[in-house]
């Protein structure tokens, strides 16, 4: 309630504003000019309106901006030396409007003549993507505001998975081209974005809501300018730019799922503040208990036991709400101290209810009397998962121009969200009936701020310096994680509370994750050789990664003295943590790990020196080198109370010499042939170092660290056709081709307690082919025989199909169950596809659309038992956009139309089973 009343507060101040601008009768003329061969943004091109005085020269990043134009029709020419004049007839200004013309110019030597042109304006943001595309220097691939704008997509992870050759593992983790996101860099708007996974370095991408970016590009090859961690992909997220004019938008959406919306749905006790996403103290460890200094004291740890007195330990039942989220979004440009100011601010909220209901089991391998094996439970359990996430964010985004030659902005984004989860598993693990209780409090939040500098240096050889200073900040808290377990032995009548190390457990994690950067390039053209376009470009850059990883376990023991009074072990779980059984009958202790903990960082110093060359008109060579040192280290620190604890530290440190180079040759126009080779790098993960160790009892299995892990090294080769039949239109085809010397792949060791542990391991060498195809294409060419309507449809699809291989021969590797295999959760494929409909006139746009992808290994098979796979999942979502008026439009969407099975298996055994549900959503917007 007190997120609408400020959302309609803002919404009436700023109609009052719109209105006050309209009845203005003077408008402005907006625009871009680039160079019509290069794509390159022209500099001190004069921008002038025919028959009057007015007019503006385009600055550092070829922006013009005419204001306090009387209404009317004028001509507007542009000139530049060296370049065809270039005349758009007819161009409308209306009063209190800023009309937007974007120009292209042609150098002499192609055109000598001035070009007359009549006045369009084509506002498609997938248009100006594939003219990204079209003339990078890398491959790359992406998603526009305005495709993403007309799916379903409600966060990054949903939107990025569209794009050819991603896929999304985990609901969170991007995949590009097969390979995990070790092998990939995620980067906001050019600058490195911290983690708030403690298990990562990577970004989790559900944590950004989808309608706080501009577009997302995924660089498939390297340039010496970009940081050499990758082989999949370098994830290019840019947030939303601030617009000429004034505009506001507002929504509203709230949706139904057929699992968990209006059902019965577990919950427990929270705070105050949950519905921000943020724990108000309710579960922080109680002061008595951070110190540990009651370790070792009976009586004290009696008393510490007690201080847990005020806190839940079990579910009850409830009833879930619908889902909604709301979104605002305002900017405009103005003049402050005589130089423009523009300015975006957004702001959304999501608050859904989810459940999952499905199969968690594992499996021994037994040996049969003909020679052959099966699979016998270990553990077969039904899962009940209820969780209520809260998810809200925003971006300020700040620009000016001192001067046509320099610029500078500020973007800063900030999100946050919380994961509120009760589980509730039963069934079977080795023999004995088990019930789980699991309550999780999961706070993830990520800012990130970037201010950057770009400066036009005339008396210095034409040259550009650009700048950039950027802090970023991930944070994780899990505080207080409960772990309780019934157990239901043969001849017990009921189901016993168990106290035994691995249940009774409460566990505090908390991370934080800072990363600093700084970017330095200077490029300078080379108009001595008479190659348009040409230019050398140096630079260099510092990054430092820093994070912090304490974690606390707690765990209730019982009381064994004789004269203590014997406690119902049968009793519910907040009936069993009572305030007079914690009186009677608890004792705490602390979980002696001492190598959960621990501090890291990770310093990369770069320098590259690259040139991008235009070898007549047609071909177009980019190449350089780059070269990275980096140093990794970490070290352990003590569990809570303990003086004397064994201490881990280490970490790999290593210079790597990273050339590239691309080439591109233009057939025609609208045909681009691409051929890249590089060498680039894949740092472990922090996880992957620290040997440190998690459990979930799902399985049993643990996760431990590899402190002797080493960088893997990967040449890269890339070959790409592109063709652009028409505005917005594009059929791409290409091949690639990864050799990996020593790739990072979690394997299935024997770990403590007889039991199954993943760890990282070093294999010799791996290998990644694969083909990728897209397609965006209108049904224009169907017209003349099936109507003028056909041309208001279009198709939208890629695939990309991959095969990899990891040498498992390497030695020490004999529990492993099989010796050949593909890389840890690569699909062999992977299908996006849409069938579009979109009426201007009407204002209607729909879209169908289909993403899939094939089975993947997600835990590696050892001991004899079968690699485990996630099997294929098939998602069908329908959105419906209508335009009601001006201001207002209502979107419809059905998201996961086909309902299919989420599914791991080994062989044609179930490891992992659950549905997530149909949803169905309105919403209604307005905009100005």
């Amino acid at each position: 309630m007190r997120l609408l009343t400020t959302v309609f507060l803002m919404l009436s101040l700023l109609l009052l504003c719109h209105s006050l601008a309209a009845a203005d009768s003077t408008g402005t003329l907006d625009g871009l000019v680039v160079d019509g061969e290069t794509g390159e943004a022209m500099i001190g091109v004069s921008v002038m309106l025919k028959g009057t005085a007015m007019g503006a020269a385009t600055d550092l990043d070829g922006h013009f901006r005419v204001v306090n134009v009387p209404g009317g029709k004028y001509d507007v020419a542009a000139t530049a030396v060296g370049y065809a004049k270039l005349t758009v007839a007819a161009v409308l200004i209306q009063g209190g409007k800023t009309e937007t013309l974007n120009l292209k110019l042609r150098p002499e030597a192609v055109q000598m003549n001035e070009v007359v042109i009549e006045a369009t304006q084509v506002n498609n943001t997938e248009a100006a993507l594939l003219g990204i595309q079209k003339k990078a220097v890398a491959v790359s691939d992406g998603i526009s505001a305005e495709q993403i704008k007309k799916s379903a997509d409600s966060d990054a992870s949903a939107a990025v998975k569209r794009v050819t050759g991603v896929t999304i593992v985990g609901d969170k983790y991007v995949y590009v081209r097969g390979m995990g996101e070790r092998y990939n860099n995620t980067r906001l708007n050019g600058t490195a974005i911290a983690s708030p996974e403690p298990l990562k370095r990577t970004v989790p991408f559900d944590i950004i809501p989808a309608n706080l970016l501009d577009n997302v590009v995924v660089s498939k090859t390297a340039t010496p300018d970009q940081p050499g961690d990758f082989a999949g992909g370098s994830v290019q997220l840019n947030t939303r730019e601030f617009p000429e004019k004034l505009t506001l938008s507002v929504s509203a959406t709230s949706s139904y799922n057929t699992q968990s919306s209006l059902k019965s749905f577990n919950t427990y006790a929270g705070g105050n503040k949950d519905w921000l996403a943020m724990d108000d103290g309710t579960r922080s460890i109680p002061g008595y208990v951070i110190h540990g200094g009651w370790l070792g004291n009976t009586a004290k740890e009696r008393q510490a036991a007690q201080s847990f007195s005020n806190y839940s330990f079990g579910p009850v039942k409830s009833s879930a709400p619908l889902n909604g989220s709301r979104s605002l979004a305002f900017g405009n440009q103005s003049e402050v101290l005589g130089r423009p100011l523009g300015y975006l601010i957004s702001l959304n909220y999501a608050n859904t209810y989810s459940r999952r209901q499905g199969e968690a089991n594992d499996y021994t391998l037994q040996q049969q009397a003909d020679g052959s094996t099966r699979y016998d439970a270990r553990q077969n359990l039904t899962v009940d998962r209820s969780i209520h996430s809260v998810n809200w964010g925003g971006i300020l985004d700040l620009n000016t121009r001192l001067g046509g030659n320099h610029k500078l902005s500020l973007k800063s984004l900030y999100t946050r969200s919380a994961d509120d989860e009760a589980r509730i598993a039963d069934g079977v693990i080795e023999g004995v009936t088990y019930r789980n209780y699991r309550l999780t409090w999961t706070e993830r939040s990520l800012l990130t701020s970037q201010l950057k500098g770009a400066h036009e240096l005339p008396a210095l050889l034409g040259s550009r310096f650009e700048w950039t200073g950027a802090y970023s900040r991930g944070a994780f808290d899990q505080p207080d994680r409960r772990d309780l377990s019934y157990a239901h032995y043969e001849g017990d009548s009921t189901y016993q509370a168990q106290f035994n190390g691995a249940s009774g457990v409460r566990r505090y994690a908390k991370m934080r994750d800072n990363v600093y950067e700084g970017i330095v390039d200077w490029t300078m053209p080379l108009s001595m050789i008479k190659a348009p376009g040409s230019k050398l470009k140096f630079g260099a850059s510092y990054r430092k990664l820093e994070r912090t990883f304490p974690t606390n376990t707690f765990y209730f023991m019982l009381m064994t003295s004789t004269d203590q009074p014997q406690m119902d072990r049968a009793l519910p779980p907040d009936a069993i943590f009572s305030a007079k059984n914690l009186q009677s009958s608890f004792r705490l202790d602390v979980q002696r790990n001492n190598l959960d903990s621990y501090n890291a960082d990770m310093k990369v110093a770069s320098a590259y020196a690259m040139g991008d060359v235009a070898l007549g008109a047609r071909w177009r060579v980019i190449g350089g080198v780059r070269v990275e040192d980096t140093d990794q280290h970490y070290k352990t620190f003590p569990y809570a109370g303990s003086t004397s604890a064994e201490i881990s530290e280490g970490g790999p440190k290593h210079t790597d010499i990273l050339p590239s180079i691309n080439v591109t040759y233009k057939v025609s126009e609208s045909l681009n042939l691409r051929a890249a080779g590089s060498m680039t790098i894949a740092n472990p993960d922090y996880a992957e170092i620290v040997p440190s160790t998690d459990q979930e009892y799902a399985q049993g299995r643990e996760r431990q660290g590899n402190p002797n892990i080493k960088h893997s090294k990967i040449a890269n080769y890339d070959l790409r056709a592109d063709y652009y039949p028409g505005v917005g239109e594009n059929i791409s085809a290409g091949l690639f081709y990864k050799d990996i010397k020593d790739p990072i792949e979690w394997v299935l060791t024997n770990g403590g307690n007889s039991q199954l542990a993943t760890i990282p391991e070093n294999f010799a060498s791996a290998h990644n082919f694969g083909a990728e195809i897209e397609f965006r294409k209108t049904l224009s060419m169907l017209a003349p025989r099936a109507g003028e309507w056909i041309s208001f449809f279009s198709l939208i699809g890629n695939a990309t199909f991959i095969s990899s291989d990891v040498d498992l021969n390497s030695q020490g590797q004999n529990v492993l169950t099989n010796k050949h295999r593909p890389l840890i959760e690569q699909s062999r494929y992977v299908l996006n596809g849409s069938v579009a409909f979109d009426q201007p006139v009407w204002g209607s746009s729909v879209r169908l659309m289909y993403n899939t992808f094939g089975k993947r290994i997600s835990a590696v098979g050892a001991l004899g038992l079968d690699d485990a796979y996630e099997m294929p999942f098939a998602k069908l979502d329908l959105t419906a956009n209508q335009r009601l008026s001006a201001h207002w439009a209502v979107k419809l969407q059905a998201t996961n139309l086909l309902n299919s099975t989420v599914e791991f298996r080994s062989r044609s055994y179930v490891i992992q089973k659950y549905r997530i549900g149909r949803t169905l959503s309105a919403g209604f917007s307005y905009s100005i």
